[in-house]
């Protein structure tokens, strides 16, 4: 068992070293002391660990570690000092001064040693600050990426944040990285190498200050709170919106339909309840707290519409009053992105004979056009009185033997109670024997999977499954169940499931 567990683990470890990059202890959680040469006063200095440097060995107290944005977090104070640098011809300067690299280095070898390793793409940088400044000062957060020879202009991206104004409220910043930078360039290179310099007072140590003239500002004072530093790997994707229930609204009926108002999700959705109120309900979903969407199958009858009646209840992403009213089918929202899997939770109580059914469908263009759309349905027949997840690999063949291997512009869901020859999803089938009300069907937590692995691991840890809560995710970025045996990421955190 302990070989086992050992493999597991030294398994464990190695999948870190091939997950995304994030910016080594961005909160400045920890801080260490450093021995300072003899020549530079000796002692020892305060800095932030992992890869961290400040002046603190030249001008103590310009870094320290304070408390960040909320109650217990942690965030980095740089105050301006004057800096005096011994052995050194630079002269006094008044600043301070955070960086990924080591100064000391640099001042006792005369050798920069800015940046760490980095060999990923981000997309996006972002922090948190507040900033008050002296009058006339400006401070500053500069990132940089290189591939060998930081200095060589075709071999880098860098751009600067410059604060001038006093910002007393924590504030976000978020640094677009797909963007062409102060050179030019893209960051569109494979890195070796990522800086990030934070400085409350500029000044002509670094060549990233662009030779501004600050040589009135030689005053002590101004203050630089930062935090919450982080890279961002992925656009957003896509997720079903309102895919609990949570929030609802009450809708205008239109007179033509008897007036009134009726009730349904928000956030795209709508329900038969203006013409069979009762049909589609808020209630209680898988846990305490937690939200569902119930339909029950009750008679339709459309007014001023030759439908003729049908027995069913109907939620879907789109929009049944101007179908209804307009006569022309307004199905689906707008979505671009292109999911791996489909997930739900539901429960069905159907009456003799009947069938429910949750499709869902994406299409580019013409919905009804065979070569550019992906439709699956989930159909029920027997009864389940416990919640039971469905898992859908959008991946596969769908019912026509397409693939959703294309860009879409619009994607629905259409969740029915009973199948009815309302749609044309239910492929004509003959269910004119079942026109009876009374069939339920509960469903909640409709969602997306796009595949990716969780970032920001925080530790690894040997328990049993059933004392972990949240979501699992094996190390393919696929959700599992809490009984899955072996490694799983729960909460940030990677756990070995025994």
């Amino acid at each position: 068992m302990k070989v086992k567990l050992f493999f597991i683990m030294f398994i464990a470890l190695l999948s870190i070293q091939v997950m995304a990059q994030d910016i080594p202890n961005g909160d400045f959680v920890t801080w260490e002391h450093r021995s300072i040469p003899a020549a530079f006063g000796g002692g020892t200095y305060a800095r932030p660990t992992d890869g961290w440097d400040c002046l603190n060995s030249l001008a103590p107290g310009s870094c320290e570690k304070v408390e960040g944005r909320t109650t217990g977090s942690t965030a980095a104070l740089l105050t301006t000092k004057k800096i005096s640098v011994p052995v050194s011809d630079m002269g006094d300067f008044y600043t301070s001064v955070l960086m990924l690299g080591d100064f000391l280095t640099a001042f006792t070898e005369g050798e920069p040693n800015f940046g760490i390793p980095f060999t990923d793409q981000p997309r996006k940088f972002s922090f948190w600050y507040k900033y008050i400044p002296v009058t006339g000062d400006k401070g500053r957060v500069h990132i940089s990426f290189w591939s060998g020879d930081r200095k060589d202009p075709k071999a880098r991206w860098r751009k600067g944040i410059t604060f001038t104004e006093t910002v007393n409220e924590w504030t976000q910043v978020v640094v677009d990285l797909t963007e062409y930078d102060e050179d030019k360039n893209k960051l569109d290179f494979t890195p070796t190498s990522m800086c990030i310099e934070i400085t409350s007072s500029l000044s002509s140590m670094s060549d990233h200050t662009h030779s501004e003239d600050l040589s009135n500002v030689k005053q002590e004072g101004s203050q630089l709170y930062i935090t919450d530093l982080a890279f961002e790997y992925h656009v957003a994707a896509q997720d079903i919106p309102n895919g609990d229930f949570v929030t609802w609204e009450q809708r205008s009926i239109p007179a033509a339909f008897g007036g009134g108002t009726y009730a349904r999700p928000t956030d795209g959705w709508d329900c038969l309840n203006s013409l069979a109120p009762g049909s589609c309900e808020k209630v209680e979903g898988r846990t305490t707290g937690s939200t569902a969407a119930l339909l029950t199958t009750k008679k339709i009858s459309v007014p001023v519409s030759d439908m003729g009646d049908f027995y069913t209840s109907v939620l879907m992403l789109g929009d049944f009053l101007t179908a209804f009213t307009e006569g022309e089918p307004n199905f689906g929202i707008p979505f671009t992105d292109q999911p791996r899997k489909f997930s739900f939770w539901y429960k069905y109580i159907p009456v003799t004979g009947d069938k429910g059914r949750v499709h869902i469908s994406f299409w580019s263009g013409d919905r009804k056009d065979p070569k550019a759309r992906w439709r699956k349905g989930i159909t029920f027949t027997e009864t389940v009185n416990e919640w039971t997840q469905v898992v859908v690999d959008l991946t596969e063949y769908d019912e026509d033997k397409n693939k959703l291997d294309f860009t879409p512009t619009s994607m629905c869901i259409e969740i029915t109670s009973s199948l009815s020859s309302m749609s044309d999803h239910t492929h004509s089938e003959d269910l004119s024997n079942v026109k009876q009300e009374g069939s339920q069907l509960y469903i909640t937590d409709l969602a997306f999977e796009y595949g990716e692995i969780p970032t920001s691991i925080e530790s690894l840890q040997a328990v049993e499954s059933q004392s972990t809560s949240g979501v699992h995710y094996n190390l393919q970025g696929q959700e599992v169940g809490s009984d899955y045996k072996g490694i799983v990421i729960v909460n940030g955190r990677k756990i070995v499931n025994k």
